[in-house]
């Protein structure tokens, strides 16, 4: 009996020593919490520098580049159509460039690599109409000649004789080539002048993001009956 009670005792007192070897207020460290370092030096975003702009047209032209920087040139980027506003090519001028001189006109449009072809074609040309005129005069005075002969109606070009009648047809012959090149001759200065348009055209031609097929709803009206559900397509091809 008497040591039930003491064992009740030292139970009490061991009991009574704990609590009041306990602070108030303090919890115990949870174990499971995971500890997150603490980086005393975060990063910082970088700064963003402003950009210098210059304004072209309805457009800005962005530098790239830091002139500040030692050893960076600073330079500008531009698309193709803010080069077409600042060198503007117009084909009238072109034709009209081309109609006074042949070449002109593709200089003008900076396709200078058709120049040696049109005064090829213009060489051949001219080098035809020579020799195809030389010839028309030998035949014409050896017609001449065999026609106003007493005797016999031939005479000899380029040291073989020829009848009247073989005289009319070389006379003929020759001189319907040289006419032909002349002719062609001209049609080829129009159309180098046509060419030079053309070119003009193509090269202002808009082929940007701007060209888009709109597709939306639409609504057709008919007269007399009620408006029909449809689709509307709008094709810009330059603003």
């Amino acid at each position: 009996m008497k040591r039930s009670v003491w064992i009740t005792i030292c139970i009490s007192i061991i009991i009574g020593l704990r609590a009041f070897g306990q602070v108030p207020g303090q919890t115990q460290p949870d174990s499971t919490r995971s500890r997150v370092p603490t980086d005393r030096n975060p990063v910082r975003p970088a700064a963003t520098v402003q950009r210098d702009t210059i304004p072209v047209g309805n457009s800005q032209l962005i530098s790239v580049g830091d002139s500040i920087a030692p050893g960076v040139i600073d330079t500008t980027r531009l698309t193709k159509i803010q080069t077409a506003k600042i060198q503007k090519i117009v084909p009238k001028k072109a034709t009209l460039l081309s109609l006074a001189l042949p070449g002109l006109g593709q200089a003008y449009n900076r396709q200078y690599w058709k120049i040696p072809i049109i005064y090829g074609g213009f060489a051949i040309f001219g080098y035809n109409i020579v020799s195809f005129n030389q010839r028309f005069k030998e035949f014409e005075t050896g017609y001449r000649t065999a026609y106003n002969s007493t005797g016999t109606k031939t005479a000899f070009v380029r040291g073989r004789e020829y009848s009247v009648q073989q005289l009319k047809l070389g006379y003929d012959t020759y001189r319907r080539w040289r006419d032909l090149n002349i002719i062609l001759s001209v049609a080829f200065w129009a159309v180098n002048a046509v060419e030079a348009n053309v070119a003009a055209h193509l090269r202002t031609f808009d082929l940007s993001d701007d060209l888009s097929l709109r597709v939306r709803p639409g609504m057709q009206r008919m007269p007399g009956s009620r408006a029909i559900p449809g689709v509307q397509l709008t094709f810009h091809l330059k603003k």
